[in-house]
């Protein structure tokens, strides 16, 4: 965490290996997971998931498809000023994103079961965030209702964006994208910031 400029105190490294421990738990029965030891999950979901925490310039994020609640729950515990929407359609993985929440007092969380089509909020959150949801394209067409009220998508892609951005084919986008180094991971990382145009 320091290599990523980050300095956890003392509750929040608890949180961090509750979350892990938590993960491998609930893993067993509900296959959250391919990667299921400590060294891992630590390396390939934590680390990575809070590789964009300088990216989170505003006050709420809506983490789409959290799945497993990543990046959302990394980022809650990192950011407690953060308010974090984690938002997905599969009732085994929400069911496990409130266990994670409800035992390591997430106050600043809050976990919905629905397709990211149907999701009105009530309150625009201030960005979106997905990790492995769907390619760009279809993730784009999945969150447009909420791109078109201004909100940026912060998209976390591995190698293979480079073709995905080959396929992009809309023009009425601004796309950048950065490379993310993420210690205990050789595998190139990107941050794909994603805005309509104005």
């Amino acid at each position: 965490m320091e290599k990523l400029g980050l300095e956890p105190d003392e509750k929040q490294i608890s949180r961090f290996l509750a979350y892990v421990k938590l993960l491998q738990k609930w893993n067993k029965s509900f296959n959250l997971t391919t990667v299921d030891t400590t060294t891992g999950i630590i390396s390939q979901h934590l680390l990575d998931s809070l590789a964009i925490t300088k990216y989170i310039n505003v006050a709420s994020v809506v983490d789409v498809g959290s799945g497993a609640g990543l990046p959302g729950i990394p980022l809650a515990i990192m950011l407690p000023g953060l308010s974090v929407t984690l938002l997905d359609s599969n009732g085994k993985k929400t069911r496990f994103q409130n266990q994670v929440v409800m035992e390591l007092g997430l106050d600043n969380s809050e976990v919905i079961q629905s397709r990211v089509e149907l999701y009105r909020p009530d309150v625009v959150p201030g960005m979106i965030t997905t990790r492995a949801f769907a390619p760009l394209q279809r993730m784009v067409k999945s969150c447009e209702h909420l791109l078109h009220q201004g909100i940026p998508l912060l998209a976390m892609k591995s190698a293979g964006v480079d073709r995905e951005l080959e396929e992009w084919s809309r023009t009425d986008w601004d796309i950048r994208v950065e490379e993310l180094g993420v210690p205990g991971i050789s595998a190139k990382r990107y941050a794909v910031l994603i805005n309509e145009k104005r």
